[in-house]
């Protein structure tokens, strides 16, 4: 039996098709010119542009190979398939979750496990590699040149299914023949896109739980304290406003306490304007760089935890700094967690979020200059940081933002096919044997 045979055998036990089913598939397929077929391997090849030289191997797992050949070299050629479907983004997501995966477990009773982190890990970073690298609706090149999708179900819930997302109830391929919009595989694959922005906000909220398991309830504020009264002959985060009396403003205080609470809206921006405007590879690396902020700030504040000032001191009334959304900023904060101070993270997010701007969307980038400067001045003058916190932060987010355009430019990876049409920079060329 030929290869082609072979792996056409394979698919028709995968989607319980039968050969004539398959023929007129590929046949309208390529009577429309919508893709071209690799005759040798029978997959599409339309999502693959041209710059980087890689083998056929790196970019399509063949079973029957790996059937063949030694477990270490089967398990090595698939972890490089594994790597080439996934995005720098996710790469740095995975390996954040996996590297804290451990952590979730240290406590000193069950009972204080972190298990929406074990449980969230397990379902979430076996799901985002089996649908990058493979699932067929996510990693083939049908994509949007084939409307339908064919899934063939024996099922109770069939008729349930495809009276929802079905073109009709009755189906002239008999009543087990689903048809599903590509549109519900978009949306499938548009959630890998944005997942890693959503992992912001939960593994915050988790980074508070661990430092309490790993930490207790010590903090190093008070050598952070001492090292900055050195430095600054005083705290500013309590003593900037007398230092300078003309910064003793409420006017000013309403425009700082805004500016710090558009750091929410700086983050989805920074992310969203990118992801509407061509080429892909923007979106990619301005999440890239996001990814690897977060990411090791969290990691700063699961090793070295410091809660700031704002916990630790005495705040002023709310009427002696503002007027309005001060308001909002403290109740926002309730939600904070603790010993996620030292690097700012609103420094360090918002420096990347600018140069992100800088670099891929200027309009946006002159936006952010009436927010993220005063930004990083309101952590300080707003008691929510030490000027440690700040300029740290601020350094830190430079070389976050510069390390991860260039990851996003460096590591080679496959464009998911749903995607094709926006990626325009020229990175991959597949060389067939």
């Amino acid at each position: 039996m030929t290869e082609v045979a072979q792996q056409t055998d394979f698919l028709d036990d995968i989607f319980n098709l039968n050969d004539n089913d398959v023929k007129l598939n590929l046949g309208s397929l390529k009577k429309k010119n919508s893709i071209s077929l690799d005759l040798e391997s029978g997959f599409p090849q339309k999502n693959f542009t041209k710059e980087h030289q890689l083998e056929k191997n790196d970019t399509y797992l063949d079973y029957f190979e790996l059937m063949e050949i030694p477990l270490s070299e089967a398990v090595w050629k698939l972890g490089k398939q594994i790597l080439l479907h996934l995005k720098p983004q996710d790469r740095i997501a995975l390996l954040y979750l996996t590297i804290t995966l451990p952590l979730c477990f240290i406590a000193q009773d069950v009972s204080s496990m972190v298990w929406s982190g074990i449980f969230f890990r397990l379902f979430l970073i076996p799901t985002v590699v089996y649908f990058r690298c493979f699932c067929p609706y996510t990693t083939t090149s049908l994509g949007k040149n084939s409307y339908w999708y064919r899934l063939r179900l024996q099922h109770p819930l069939i008729k349930l299914v495809n009276r929802f997302c079905a073109t009709s109830s009755r189906h002239p391929d008999g009543p087990d023949v689903i048809e599903i919009p590509i549109g519900w595989c978009e949306i499938v694959y548009r959630a890998l896109d944005w997942y890693v922005v959503l992992l912001f906000v939960t593994l915050y909220s988790e980074t508070g739980l661990i430092i309490n398991n790993l930490h207790g309830t010590g903090r190093y504020d008070e050598a952070l304290q001492r090292f900055e009264a050195q430095l600054f002959k005083g705290n500013p985060s309590t003593q900037l406003r007398d230092w300078y009396p003309f910064l003793n403003s409420k006017v000013l205080g309403e425009y700082l306490h805004l500016c710090y609470f558009a750091y929410y809206l700086i983050i989805f921006s920074a992310a969203f304007f990118p992801y509407f405007t061509r080429p892909r590879e923007n979106f990619d690396s301005v999440v890239s760089a996001l990814a690897l902020g977060f990411f090791t700030c969290f990691g700063f504040y699961l090793v070295f935890p410091v809660e700031g000032p704002y916990w630790k001191f005495d705040r002023p009334e709310p009427e002696e700094l503002s007027y309005f959304w001060i308001y909002i900023v403290r109740f926002v904060l309730l939600g904070s967690a603790k010993g996620t101070a030292m690097p700012s993270g609103h420094c360090a997010i918002s420096t990347v979020c600018w140069l992100s701007a800088i670099r891929y969307h200027v309009p946006l980038a002159i936006v952010y200059l009436f927010f993220v400067p005063g930004l990083i001045f309101a952590t300080v003058w707003c008691g929510f940081h030490y000027g440690l916190d700040a300029g740290s932060g601020t350094l830190w987010g430079i070389l976050c933002a510069v390390t991860g355009f260039a990851i996003s430019e460096a590591v080679p990876y496959v464009k998911p096919s749903f995607d094709s049409e926006n990626y325009s920079r020229k990175t991959y060329k597949v060389v067939r044997n």
